[in-house]
């Protein structure tokens, strides 16, 4: 998304664009792993829903000038029940408890 947002020459060239797990909105799991430092850290940080709240505030117009010209698709999965992950239990029940579709670390939106 970066790429076609921020370089409108290259959108004449994309035919589609496949997002899978998208994180779009940011997931809240990034919010608890605020002290991993170095690049991961950093990366994490860019994960947040506060970086990607603001991220799509400022690009509003050009994201919606890439969706408009490309089609994307995006797929995601939901996860519901248990699994040898309790930590993923836990988030998908904390999330879904709060009216949150997700499988547990990325947001469905």
């Amino acid at each position: 998304m970066y790429t076609l947002v921020s370089d409108v020459s290259l959108r004449s060239r994309a035919t589609a664009w496949v997002a899978i797990q998208g994180p779009f909105s940011g997931s809240p799991v990034v919010e608890k792993l605020k002290w991993i430092s170095g690049d991961f850290g950093e990366a994490l940080r860019d994960l947040s829903t506060t970086e990607r709240t603001a991220y799509l505030t400022t690009w509003r117009e050009e994201v919606r000038a890439v969706t408009e010209q490309i089609v994307v698709r995006s797929c995601y999965t939901t996860y519901r029940g248990l699994s040898s992950m309790l930590a993923l239990d836990n988030l998908s029940a904390i999330m879904s408890a709060r009216g949150i579709d997700s499988d547990g670390l990325i947001l469905v939106t």
